[in-house]
Protein backbone atom coordinates (compact mmCIF):
# COMPACT_ATOMS: atom_id res chain seq x y z
CA UNK A 1 0.00 0.00 0.00
CA UNK A 2 1.01 3.61 -0.76
CA UNK A 3 0.14 6.40 1.10
CA UNK A 4 -0.88 9.40 -0.85
CA UNK A 5 -0.05 12.54 1.28
CA UNK A 6 1.65 14.76 -0.92
CA UNK A 7 -1.24 17.04 -1.02
CA UNK A 8 -1.56 16.83 2.50
CA UNK A 9 2.08 17.45 3.07
CA UNK A 10 2.02 20.45 0.77
CA UNK A 11 -0.91 21.83 2.54
CA UNK A 12 0.69 21.15 6.35
CA UNK A 13 3.64 23.30 5.14
CA UNK A 14 1.46 26.68 5.19
CA UNK A 15 -1.53 27.00 7.05
CA UNK A 16 -3.19 29.96 6.20
CA UNK A 17 -6.18 31.77 7.67
CA UNK A 18 -8.76 34.16 5.97
CA UNK A 19 -8.51 35.39 9.65
CA UNK A 20 -5.16 37.57 9.38
CA UNK A 21 -2.84 39.21 12.28
CA UNK A 22 -3.93 42.58 9.91
CA UNK A 23 -7.38 41.88 10.17
CA UNK A 24 -7.35 41.01 14.45
CA UNK A 25 -5.27 44.34 14.87
CA UNK A 26 -7.86 46.18 12.88
CA UNK A 27 -10.67 44.53 15.23
CA UNK A 28 -8.55 45.38 18.27
CA UNK A 29 -8.26 49.40 17.30
CA UNK A 30 -12.07 49.37 16.49
CA UNK A 31 -13.63 47.72 19.41
CA UNK A 32 -10.80 48.63 22.17
CA UNK A 33 -12.47 50.43 24.99
CA UNK A 34 -16.19 50.45 24.18
CA UNK A 35 -18.53 50.69 27.04
CA UNK A 36 -22.46 50.42 27.23
CA UNK A 37 -23.83 53.75 28.08
CA UNK A 38 -27.10 53.99 26.25
CA UNK A 39 -29.35 51.98 23.96
CA UNK A 40 -26.96 53.09 21.23
CA UNK A 41 -23.33 52.15 22.38
CA UNK A 42 -25.49 48.71 23.55
CA UNK A 43 -26.59 48.30 19.93
CA UNK A 44 -22.78 48.88 19.09
CA UNK A 45 -21.10 46.68 21.48
CA UNK A 46 -23.70 43.79 20.12
CA UNK A 47 -22.70 44.42 16.48
CA UNK A 48 -19.08 44.04 17.85
CA UNK A 49 -19.96 41.04 19.33
CA UNK A 50 -21.28 39.18 16.71
CA UNK A 51 -18.95 40.23 13.88
CA UNK A 52 -15.65 38.81 16.31
CA UNK A 53 -18.16 35.35 17.18
CA UNK A 54 -18.35 35.10 12.92
CA UNK A 55 -14.93 35.33 12.38
CA UNK A 56 -14.15 32.65 15.48
CA UNK A 57 -16.89 30.51 14.15
CA UNK A 58 -15.34 30.54 10.82
CA UNK A 59 -11.73 29.90 12.12
CA UNK A 60 -12.70 27.00 13.79
CA UNK A 61 -15.01 25.38 10.45
CA UNK A 62 -11.92 25.86 8.72
CA UNK A 63 -9.89 24.33 11.33
CA UNK A 64 -11.92 21.12 10.98
CA UNK A 65 -11.64 21.14 7.10
CA UNK A 66 -7.99 21.54 7.44
CA UNK A 67 -7.36 18.83 10.11
CA UNK A 68 -10.12 16.30 8.36
CA UNK A 69 -7.01 15.51 5.84
CA UNK A 70 -4.59 15.17 8.34
CA UNK A 71 -6.18 12.86 10.49
CA UNK A 72 -6.87 10.68 7.55
CA UNK A 73 -3.29 10.54 6.32
CA UNK A 74 -1.99 9.45 10.30
CA UNK A 75 -4.53 6.66 9.69
CA UNK A 76 -3.46 5.35 6.45
CA UNK A 77 0.33 5.65 7.97
CA UNK A 78 -0.83 3.65 10.96
CA UNK A 79 -2.45 1.14 8.98
CA UNK A 80 0.59 0.46 6.67
CA UNK A 81 3.35 0.09 9.57
CA UNK A 82 1.13 -2.06 11.34
CA UNK A 83 1.09 -4.13 8.22
CA UNK A 84 4.47 -3.95 6.91
CA UNK A 85 5.35 -4.71 11.30
CA UNK A 86 2.91 -8.13 10.95
CA UNK A 87 5.61 -8.80 7.86
CA UNK A 88 8.77 -8.28 9.98
CA UNK A 89 7.28 -9.95 12.78
CA UNK A 90 6.52 -13.40 10.90
CA UNK A 91 10.09 -13.44 9.97
CA UNK A 92 11.35 -12.20 13.35
CA UNK A 93 9.19 -14.24 15.98
CA UNK A 94 10.46 -17.72 14.83
CA UNK A 95 14.31 -16.82 15.01
CA UNK A 96 13.54 -15.03 18.44
CA UNK A 97 12.12 -18.29 19.71
CA UNK A 98 15.11 -20.50 18.12
CA UNK A 99 17.59 -18.25 19.99
CA UNK A 100 15.64 -17.93 23.21
CA UNK A 101 15.95 -21.71 23.39
CA UNK A 102 19.88 -21.62 23.03
CA UNK A 103 19.82 -19.10 25.64
CA UNK A 104 17.40 -21.07 28.15
CA UNK A 105 19.58 -24.26 27.34
CA UNK A 106 22.78 -21.89 28.39
CA UNK A 107 20.84 -20.56 31.65
CA UNK A 108 19.41 -24.37 32.26
CA UNK A 109 23.73 -25.39 32.06
CA UNK A 110 24.87 -22.68 34.12
CA UNK A 111 22.21 -22.93 36.73
CA UNK A 112 23.09 -26.57 37.09
CA UNK A 113 26.92 -26.12 37.30
CA UNK A 114 25.98 -23.23 39.93
CA UNK A 115 23.84 -25.69 42.05
CA UNK A 116 26.52 -28.54 41.68
CA UNK A 117 29.30 -26.16 42.99
CA UNK A 118 27.02 -25.02 45.87
CA UNK A 119 26.35 -28.50 46.44
CA UNK A 120 29.84 -29.49 46.63
CA UNK A 121 30.87 -26.33 48.85
CA UNK A 122 27.87 -26.58 50.91
CA UNK A 123 29.13 -30.72 51.64
CA UNK A 124 32.35 -29.75 52.68
CA UNK A 125 30.75 -27.14 55.17
CA UNK A 126 28.64 -29.63 56.60
CA UNK A 127 31.28 -31.77 56.97
CA UNK A 128 33.58 -29.01 58.87
CA UNK A 129 30.52 -28.29 61.07
CA UNK A 130 29.73 -31.84 62.15
CA UNK A 131 33.16 -31.99 62.99
CA UNK A 132 32.66 -29.02 65.08
CA UNK A 133 29.53 -30.25 66.50
CA UNK A 134 31.71 -33.40 68.32
CA UNK A 135 33.11 -30.76 70.29
CA UNK A 136 30.29 -28.00 70.76
CA UNK A 137 28.59 -29.73 73.57
CA UNK A 138 30.52 -31.12 76.23
CA UNK A 139 28.52 -31.45 79.40
CA UNK A 140 27.19 -34.91 80.97
CA UNK A 141 30.35 -36.38 79.23
CA UNK A 142 32.53 -38.48 81.38
CA UNK A 143 36.33 -38.77 80.73
CA UNK A 144 36.02 -41.99 78.32
CA UNK A 145 33.15 -40.11 76.31
CA UNK A 146 35.89 -37.73 75.63
CA UNK A 147 38.44 -39.88 75.14
CA UNK A 148 36.74 -41.46 72.35
CA UNK A 149 35.35 -38.07 70.73
CA UNK A 150 39.26 -37.73 71.03
CA UNK A 151 40.31 -40.55 68.84
CA UNK A 152 37.52 -40.11 66.85
CA UNK A 153 39.11 -36.90 65.88
CA UNK A 154 42.69 -37.67 65.84
CA UNK A 155 41.38 -40.94 63.00
CA UNK A 156 39.80 -38.39 60.73
CA UNK A 157 40.98 -37.89 57.35
CA UNK A 158 41.76 -34.72 55.87
CA UNK A 159 42.50 -35.18 52.40
CA UNK A 160 42.68 -33.05 49.26
CA UNK A 161 39.85 -35.28 47.50
CA UNK A 162 37.44 -34.79 49.99
CA UNK A 163 37.79 -31.36 50.92
CA UNK A 164 39.88 -29.75 48.10
CA UNK A 165 40.40 -26.04 48.59
CA UNK A 166 39.29 -26.07 52.11
CA UNK A 167 41.69 -28.33 53.25
CA UNK A 168 44.11 -26.05 55.22
CA UNK A 169 40.91 -24.84 56.67
CA UNK A 170 39.61 -28.44 57.71
CA UNK A 171 42.80 -29.02 59.19
CA UNK A 172 42.73 -26.25 61.45
CA UNK A 173 39.18 -27.20 62.58
CA UNK A 174 40.30 -30.36 63.07
CA UNK A 175 42.83 -29.69 65.36
CA UNK A 176 41.36 -26.84 67.16
CA UNK A 177 38.51 -29.56 67.82
CA UNK A 178 41.11 -32.30 68.81
CA UNK A 179 42.47 -29.58 71.44
CA UNK A 180 39.13 -28.76 72.68
CA UNK A 181 38.75 -32.45 73.17
CA UNK A 182 41.67 -33.13 75.10
CA UNK A 183 41.48 -30.04 77.58
CA UNK A 184 38.06 -30.94 78.27
CA UNK A 185 39.09 -34.46 78.93
CA UNK A 186 41.87 -33.48 80.96
CA UNK A 187 39.59 -31.00 83.33
CA UNK A 188 36.76 -33.92 83.67
CA UNK A 189 39.54 -36.48 84.80
CA UNK A 190 40.48 -33.40 87.41
CA UNK A 191 36.83 -33.50 88.07
CA UNK A 192 36.55 -37.12 88.52
CA UNK A 193 39.11 -37.69 91.02
CA UNK A 194 38.35 -34.86 92.96
CA UNK A 195 34.62 -36.23 92.87
CA UNK A 196 35.69 -39.88 93.97
CA UNK A 197 37.52 -38.21 96.75
CA UNK A 198 34.40 -35.78 97.48
CA UNK A 199 32.52 -39.25 97.73
CA UNK A 200 34.97 -41.13 100.18
CA UNK A 201 34.65 -38.01 102.23
CA UNK A 202 30.93 -37.60 102.75
CA UNK A 203 30.93 -41.36 103.06
CA UNK A 204 33.57 -41.23 106.49
CA UNK A 205 31.74 -37.97 107.28
CA UNK A 206 28.32 -39.96 107.47
CA UNK A 207 29.70 -42.58 109.38
CA UNK A 208 31.07 -40.38 112.07
CA UNK A 209 27.81 -38.38 112.26
CA UNK A 210 25.89 -41.62 112.79
CA UNK A 211 28.26 -42.53 115.47
CA UNK A 212 28.05 -38.81 116.77
CA UNK A 213 23.98 -39.24 116.51
CA UNK A 214 24.43 -42.86 118.02
CA UNK A 215 26.56 -41.05 121.18
CA UNK A 216 23.79 -38.36 121.55
CA UNK A 217 21.32 -40.68 121.89
CA UNK A 218 22.41 -42.91 124.52
CA UNK A 219 22.92 -39.96 126.66
CA UNK A 220 19.70 -38.01 125.92
CA UNK A 221 18.29 -41.89 126.52
CA UNK A 222 20.09 -42.03 129.76
CA UNK A 223 19.26 -37.92 130.76
CA UNK A 224 15.77 -39.21 130.17
CA UNK A 225 15.78 -41.74 132.44
CA UNK A 226 17.58 -39.88 135.36
CA UNK A 227 15.28 -37.07 135.02
CA UNK A 228 11.59 -39.75 134.91
CA UNK A 229 13.58 -41.16 138.31
CA UNK A 230 13.96 -37.57 139.69
CA UNK A 231 10.51 -36.49 138.59
CA UNK A 232 9.12 -39.49 139.95
CA UNK A 233 10.96 -38.92 143.33
CA UNK A 234 9.42 -34.80 143.22
CA UNK A 235 6.03 -35.94 142.59
CA UNK A 236 6.11 -38.61 145.29
CA UNK A 237 7.24 -35.48 147.62
CA UNK A 238 5.08 -33.14 146.47
CA UNK A 239 2.05 -35.53 147.20
CA UNK A 240 3.42 -35.47 150.53
CA UNK A 241 3.69 -32.02 150.84
CA UNK A 242 -0.06 -31.60 149.31
CA UNK A 243 -1.52 -33.95 151.72
CA UNK A 244 0.04 -32.14 154.54
CA UNK A 245 -0.91 -28.57 154.09
CA UNK A 246 -4.42 -29.02 151.86
CA UNK A 247 -6.56 -28.34 154.66
CA UNK A 248 -4.79 -25.18 155.84
CA UNK A 249 -3.87 -24.37 152.20
CA UNK A 250 -7.60 -24.66 151.70
CA UNK A 251 -8.46 -22.69 154.49
CA UNK A 252 -6.20 -20.04 153.11
CA UNK A 253 -7.52 -19.98 149.76
CA UNK A 254 -11.47 -19.60 150.57
CA UNK A 255 -10.23 -16.29 153.01
CA UNK A 256 -8.16 -14.86 150.39
CA UNK A 257 -10.97 -15.78 147.85
CA UNK A 258 -13.39 -13.70 150.26
CA UNK A 259 -11.17 -11.00 150.48
CA UNK A 260 -10.18 -10.89 147.10
CA UNK A 261 -13.74 -10.91 145.66
CA UNK A 262 -14.67 -8.30 148.27
CA UNK A 263 -11.86 -6.37 147.17
CA UNK A 264 -12.75 -6.70 142.97
CA UNK A 265 -15.82 -5.74 143.75
CA UNK A 266 -14.92 -2.84 145.54
CA UNK A 267 -12.54 -1.41 142.83
CA UNK A 268 -14.90 -2.05 140.13
CA UNK A 269 -18.08 -0.31 141.65
CA UNK A 270 -15.26 2.85 142.47
CA UNK A 271 -13.52 2.62 138.89
CA UNK A 272 -17.42 2.15 137.53
CA UNK A 273 -17.84 5.85 139.49
CA UNK A 274 -14.90 7.28 138.63
CA UNK A 275 -15.68 6.88 134.81
CA UNK A 276 -19.04 7.75 135.30
CA UNK A 277 -17.96 11.17 137.03
CA UNK A 278 -14.89 11.50 134.43
CA UNK A 279 -17.76 10.72 131.50
CA UNK A 280 -20.15 13.64 133.19
CA UNK A 281 -16.83 15.88 133.44
CA UNK A 282 -15.98 15.47 129.98
CA UNK A 283 -19.66 15.88 128.88
CA UNK A 284 -20.50 18.92 126.59
CA UNK A 285 -22.55 21.77 128.51
CA UNK A 286 -25.47 20.59 126.75
CA UNK A 287 -25.63 17.35 128.15
CA UNK A 288 -24.87 18.64 131.19
CA UNK A 289 -27.77 20.85 131.92
CA UNK A 290 -29.63 17.81 130.83
CA UNK A 291 -28.55 15.70 133.30
CA UNK A 292 -28.84 18.72 135.74
CA UNK A 293 -32.50 18.96 134.58
CA UNK A 294 -32.67 14.98 134.98
CA UNK A 295 -31.78 15.22 138.73
CA UNK A 296 -34.02 17.90 139.70
CA UNK A 297 -37.21 16.44 138.40
CA UNK A 298 -36.04 13.13 140.46
CA UNK A 299 -36.14 15.43 143.79
CA UNK A 300 -39.42 14.22 145.72
CA UNK A 301 -38.96 16.48 148.89
CA UNK A 302 -39.31 15.40 152.30
CA UNK A 303 -42.92 13.54 153.87
CA UNK A 304 -44.96 16.40 155.30
CA UNK A 305 -47.89 16.17 157.63
CA UNK A 306 -50.05 19.23 157.03
CA UNK A 307 -51.85 19.65 154.26
CA UNK A 308 -50.41 23.54 154.28
CA UNK A 309 -47.38 22.13 154.08
CA UNK A 310 -47.67 19.38 151.29
CA UNK A 311 -49.26 22.97 149.11
CA UNK A 312 -46.16 24.47 149.66
CA UNK A 313 -44.31 21.77 148.45
CA UNK A 314 -46.13 21.28 145.30
CA UNK A 315 -45.91 24.47 144.35
CA UNK A 316 -42.10 23.46 144.79
CA UNK A 317 -42.46 21.02 142.01
CA UNK A 318 -44.32 23.40 140.06
CA UNK A 319 -41.89 25.93 140.01
CA UNK A 320 -38.87 23.18 139.89
CA UNK A 321 -41.06 21.64 136.69
CA UNK A 322 -40.71 25.18 135.04
CA UNK A 323 -37.31 25.94 135.73
CA UNK A 324 -36.43 21.92 134.23
CA UNK A 325 -38.43 23.06 131.21
CA UNK A 326 -36.57 26.46 130.84
CA UNK A 327 -33.36 24.54 131.33
CA UNK A 328 -34.20 22.10 128.66
CA UNK A 329 -35.18 24.91 126.28
CA UNK A 330 -32.00 27.15 126.68
CA UNK A 331 -29.56 24.29 126.52
CA UNK A 332 -31.70 22.52 123.51
CA UNK A 333 -29.69 25.99 121.82
CA UNK A 334 -26.41 25.38 122.46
Amino acid sequence: MVVKGENVENELAVIKYSVTDAVIGELKTKYAGLKIMDSASYENVRVAIGEVRDLRVSVENHRKHLKAAALEYGRNVDAEAKRITALLEEIENPLKAEKQKIDDEKARIKAEKDQKERDRVEAIRARLFAMQQVVSNFLGKTSLDLQAISERLFDTEITKEIYQEFTDEAEKVKMECLDAALKAREMRITWEQEEAARKVEAERLKIVRKQQQDEAQRLEDEKVRLQLERKADEDRRYREEIARHASERAETQAREKIEREAKEKKEKEEAEEKALELKRAQAPDKEKLMKFADDLRDLLGPPLDSEEANIILRDAHRAILGIIAMIRKEAGKL
